[in-house]
C-alpha cells in the first residue's frame, strides 16, 4: 500500500468529515477506511476498493474544503491500474442482495448501504464491463442506476449498455433539488423518519424508470428501499 495509513482508523476531523457525508462508524470499519497523516496524501481519508478480499484500487479524499484537489488516486502511477478498471462494492452488492444500485461517487453508493455500487464517475468505461459482467448470474434481482440529477442522459446511455448484459435494468430519478443520492441521505435517511411518499413509474424504451421512491421510517434503509422498488 503506497501511503502511510492506519487501516480502519479515522480520527478527529477525518471522522467528522465522514459522518457529515453519511458514512457510519460501521461502514468505516467494514470498508477499511483510513486516514493519511503524512506524505503526498496528507489530510485525506483513504477508501480502499477491493474485490473478493483483494485490494484493487483506492481513493484519497481531501477533508479540508480548501484542498486544491478534492480527490486523488494512484491512476497516474505506472504500476497501478486505472479507476476505469474497477467498480466499488460490486462483489458485496451481488452476494448480499443479488442486485446493485449504481451511483457516481463512493459516498453516493454508500448512501444506499451495501447494495450501493460506484463507477467512480458517471460513465461506464469499456474496462469496467467485464468487472460487472462477472456478476451477471448473481445480480438476478436487477440493476438500478441512480446517477446525479444532472446526469439524466448519462443514465439512459448507461442503462442502454447494461441492458445488453442484464435482463432487469432500472433507472432511478433523483428528485429535483436533491442533486445526488448523498443529498437524499442527508435530507431524509439520516433522520430515520422518511416522509418521502410519492412515486410514479414509466417506461423508457425497454427500461423501467423509477421517477421517485417511497421510503418508510427505518434506519435499515437499504432493505426498505430494495423491497419497495422491486416490490418484494
Amino acid at each position: 500500500f503506497p501511503v502511510t495509513i492506519r487501516p480502519g482508523i479515522v480520527e478527529g476531523r477525518a471522522l467528522d468529515y465522514l459522518h457529515s457525508r453519511g458514512i457510519t462508524d460501521d461502514q468505516v470499519t467494514r470498508y477499511h477506511m483510513g486516514f493519511c497523516a503524512d506524505g503526498p496524501y496528507y489530510d485525506r481519508v483513504i477508501i480502499p476498493i477491493t474485490e473478493n478480499g483483494s485490494l484493487r484500487f483506492w481513493v484519497a479524499r481531501a477533508i479540508s474544503p480548501g484542498a486544491r484537489r478534492k480527490e486523488m488516486s494512484p491512476s497516474n502511477e505506472p504500476h497501478q491500474i486505472s479507476k476505469s478498471e474497477v467498480v466499488f462494492n460490486i462483489d458485496r452488492a451481488a452476494s448480499r442482495y443479488h442486485a446493485a444500485v449504481i451511483s457516481e461517487g463512493i459516498f453516493d453508493a454508500l448512501s444506499w448501504g451495501d447494495i450501493g455500487v460506484s463507477l467512480l464517475g458517471k460513465r461506464l468505461y469499456d474496462a469496467q464491463i467485464p468487472v460487472i459482467s462477472r456478476y451477471r448470474d448473481s445480480l438476478y434481482n436487477g440493476i438500478y442506476i441512480a446517477l446525479d440529477a444532472d446526469a439524466r442522459l448519462d443514465e439512459m446511455h448507461l442503462a442502454d449498455r447494461l441492458s445488453g448484459i442484464f435482463d432487469n435494468v432500472y433507472v432511478v430519478m433523483i428528485p429535483d433539488g436533491l442533486d445526488d443520492p448523498n443529498n437524499v441521505w442527508y435530507n431524509f435517511i439520516s433522520f430515520c423518519d422518511l416522509k418521502y411518499t410519492s412515486h410514479s413509474n414509466f417506461i423508457f424504451s425497454d427500461i423501467l424508470v423509477v421517477e421517485s421512491l417511497t421510503f418508510t421510517a427505518s434506519c435499515s434503509v437499504e432493505l426498505d428501499w430494495y423491497r419497495i422498488v422491486t416490490g418484494k
